[in-house]
C-alpha cells in the first residue's frame, strides 16, 4: 500500500540554468498543493520560452500564475477540463526543412502544427527559413504556403475556433 499526504507546496529555489522540465512539472503541480507555491528562479534562466509556454497551457486549463522577474507565483487552484489537441513539434518539423533545402526540388507537407503556435521555433520557421508567404483560409482550415525558388513547403493548421 501506498499512504501520502496532501502536498504543502510553499516557497523554493532553483538555478535558472535548470532543465525547463523540472520547473514544469513544479509550475504544473503548484496550483494542487496546499499553500500554492512561490518559485524563486537563481541567475540566468536559460529556458524562459519553454516556462512560458508551460505558463500559457496552465491559464488554458483556468490556472493563473504570476511571474516577476526571477519570481513565479502560482496560488491553489483547479484545472478545468478542457478540449485540447497536442501541437506536433516545430524543432522536428525544422530536419524537414533543412532536407528541403538541400533538394532541387521538393514539396513537403506537415501536419499537425498550429498557425498561432506558442512554440518559438515556429516564428524562426515562417520568418526567417522562408520569407515569401502565401496564406490562405479554406474550410479545412488555413494553409500558409512558404517558396523560395523551386523550394516549396505546405503547412497545414488545425482551423482556430
Amino acid at each position: 500500500r501506498i499512504f501520502g499526504s496532501a502536498l504543502q507546496g510553499g516557497e523554493m529555489s532553483l538555478p535558472g540554468n535548470v532543465s525547463s522540465q523540472y520547473i514544469s512539472a513544479i509550475l504544473m503541480i503548484a496550483p494542487l498543493t496546499e499553500n500554492g507555491v512561490m518559485l524563486h528562479l537563481e541567475g540566468a534562466i536559460i529556458s524562459r520560452p519553454y516556462i512560458h509556454i508551460t505558463l500559457q497551457l496552465m491559464e488554458q486549463y483556468g490556472v493563473r500564475a504570476s511571474w516577476t522577474e526571477n519570481t513565479i507565483k502560482v496560488l491553489p487552484q483547479e484545472y478545468k477540463p478542457i478540449r485540447f489537441t497536442v501541437e506536433s513539434d516545430w524543432s522536428a518539423a525544422s530536419y524537414w526543412y533543412e532536407i528541403m533545402a538541400l533538394s532541387k526540388n521538393a514539396e513537403i507537407e506537415l501536419l499537425g502544427l498550429f498557425k498561432n503556435s506558442l512554440q518559438g521555433d515556429a516564428a524562426g520557421a515562417k520568418k526567417q527559413v522562408f520569407p515569401a508567404a502565401v496564406l490562405t483560409d479554406a474550410d479545412a482550415g488555413a494553409t500558409i504556403l512558404y517558396g523560395i525558388d523551386n523550394h516549396i513547403i505546405i503547412l497545414l493548421f488545425r482551423k482556430e475556433k
